[in-house]
């Protein structure tokens, strides 16, 4: 037997055996317990959606296309919904999208159904990776209809943000209502194949609960004129209301959702859930203050920068306390970038050693993501690369295996060090620790020479003993056994 070992060095110990260790799942108590499909019964997994206060199962990992470049959206959203299962799409009012977002949508559901029906077809069994997509495709349901007889309807779930200046009540019922109209008129257009076998559940956040005039790319006043005197016309400025306008909106957004509640609306576009995103404490405690008089509904989802996850422990902890499920953005733009990579070497280096130890396959983003998943944290990371977007598809990163909680502690803490730009105080030793777990084999250690691939013999392993290596970043060494 041979073992080929990677080691970085002052970060890991590796052993020589190479049994496995299962842990039980401690995280968020809202994760669903409906696990993603593996072989191994035996591994504990990492569930793939969460459950809101209100009962409905949000995927986890989706795709964000609120600023991706228009000309790539149509084909990521096609991608990631016919071969990647991708079923949560991230957008906001502001990102004019809407219609790339349904032709996406339109494609994506035409294909799957394409590979499911040469699937059915397929005699010789050449269609059975597309029987397992449309089999995870998730929240189906039978339809009652004859031309739908038999047929499942698929669900895809849309995040989008009323933005700010459309805060107050009348402006927020009308950017709402235009989005379903939108949405509805692209996906059931006249013109094309009605796509009656797709449900879309909408999650309408608050994009920001006021315009500020400390952020510098805010264009309170000029956003204001630049609208269109119609919605004008449906309420006061609110960038001249700070305090009161979101809470309007609030309003607005709760009567929306009754409206359009998927066990009251009987259209094919519902409102499943409503929350909020880039609220502080201070903002969501105004919502809980007027809850027991106007307001009796606590926001679902607080979309927030992956930076308040990590570095504002009291807005997490009331999300938690109020069963506010929290929705991560810019999660490796704002963590894995090549400046904080320059910044923090020995934080990414780390990073790359647990992904190391978990697969060959798996990257450093990976390592993030599934460490964020196990947390219970929904993400939804934008990409332009096809490539980057199956590595950060729901599905990519189940399969990954669960950290154990000394792999989950050395990437919080690798994670803080590249977000603030420097590596952990503490220096590991640069040493090497290997263990022999094998009954009655001796096993042999050797280090590899990276430039000219030649083997040096430094130790043998008795059964059950051990021994401690100095090494260095990159060094590799080989185990046999015998």
């Amino acid at each position: 037997m041979k073992i080929l070992l990677i080691l970085w060095a002052g970060w890991s110990a590796t052993s020589i055996n190479s049994t496995t260790t299962t842990y039980p799942n401690t995280t968020n108590k809202q994760l669903d317990d409906e696990p993603h499909s593996q072989n191994d019964s035996q591994t504990i997994l990492t569930p793939t959606t969460t459950t809101l206060s209100n009962g409905y199962k949000l995927p986890l990992v989706g795709i964000g296309v609120g600023n991706l470049q228009h000309e790539l959206i149509v084909s990521q959203i096609s991608r990631g919904i016919s071969i990647l299962n991708t079923t949560l799409i991230d957008t906001a009012q502001a990102s004019n999208n809407e219609d790339l977002i349904s032709l996406g949508i339109r494609e994506g559901v035409q294909e799957l159904r394409q590979l499911t029906n040469d699937d059915a077809t397929d005699g010789d069994g050449n269609g059975r990776d597309s029987s397992r997509k449309r089999k995870n495709i998730r929240s189906r349901r039978r339809m009652s209809s004859k031309s739908a007889e038999n047929e499942d309807k698929i669900t895809i779930d849309i995040v989008t943000k009323v933005w700010y200046t459309h805060l107050g009540y009348e402006r927020t019922m009308r950017v709402v209502r235009d989005t379903i109209t939108n949405l509805t008129n692209q996906l059931h257009s006249k013109t094309k194949e009605p796509l009656w076998y797709v449900d879309i559940n909408l999650h309408v956040l608050i994009h920001w609960p006021r315009c500020r005039d400390d952020i510098a790319w805010m264009r309170c006043e000029e956003e204001e004129e630049e609208l269109p005197e119609e919605i004008r016309q449906l309420g006061p400025p609110p960038h001249l209301h700070p305090k009161t306008a979101f809470i309007q909106s609030w309003i607005a957004l709760q009567d929306l959702y009754e409206i359009y509640h998927p066990t009251t609306n009987n259209g094919s576009i519902n409102i499943a859930s409503i929350g909020v995103s880039n609220f502080n404490i201070q903002d969501l405690q105004q919502l809980q203050t007027l809850k027991t008089s106007s307001i009796p509904i606590t926001p679902h989802i607080l979309q927030g920068n992956i930076w308040s996850y990590l570095f504002d422990p009291a807005l997490i902890s009331y999300c938690l306390t109020h069963s506010i499920q929290f929705q991560a953005y810019n999660v490796l733009n704002g963590i894995y970038t090549s400046h904080n990579i320059e910044r923090a070497p020995r934080s990414a280096a780390m990073l790359h050693s647990i992904a190391a130890e978990l697969a060959a396959h798996v990257t450093s983003t990976q390592v993030l993501l599934k460490y964020l998943m196990m947390k219970g944290i929904s993400m939804i990371p934008r990409t332009t690369s096809s490539f980057h977007l199956s590595q950060n598809s729901l599905g990519s990163i189940a399969d990954i295996p669960m950290l154990t909680p000394v792999q989950q502690g050395k990437v919080l803490k690798a994670i803080r060090g590249l977000m603030e730009g420097r590596d952990p105080d503490e220096t590991p030793p640069n040493a090497a620790r290997f263990v022999n777990g094998m009954v009655e084999e001796v096993m042999h250690l050797f280090w590899l020479d990276g430039k000219t691939g030649e083997e040096t013999r430094i130790a043998d392993v008795a059964a059950g003993e051990e021994v401690m290596q100095s090494s260095w970043p990159g060094h590799v060494f080989v185990v046999y056994s015998g």
